[in-house]
């Protein structure tokens, strides 16, 4: 999945860690700038969702959803 979103949005790096895992797709490089929004279940973070974006980058509502998806997703 994390690939289909990065080549849907043009991003340069997807990344998505939790306790449990660490998944990536993309160009990883810790040492760049990266968007990041957390995963959450209620008022606990689970995890977190981190992409480097090309231009245009993605929309703020669109990567809020994934977010959303997959903090649902990772809690099960």
């Amino acid at each position: 999945m994390l690939n289909n979103v990065l080549t849907r949005e043009k991003l340069s790096a997807i990344k998505l860690d939790s306790d449990q895992f660490h998944f990536h797709a993309g160009e990883y490089d810790a040492a760049a700038d990266w968007q990041r929004l957390p995963l959450q279940q209620g008022d606990k973070q689970i995890g977190e969702l981190r992409w480097r974006a090309r231009n245009p980058a993605p929309a703020d509502e669109l990567m809020r959803s994934l977010a959303a998806m997959l903090g649902r997703a990772i809690w099960i």
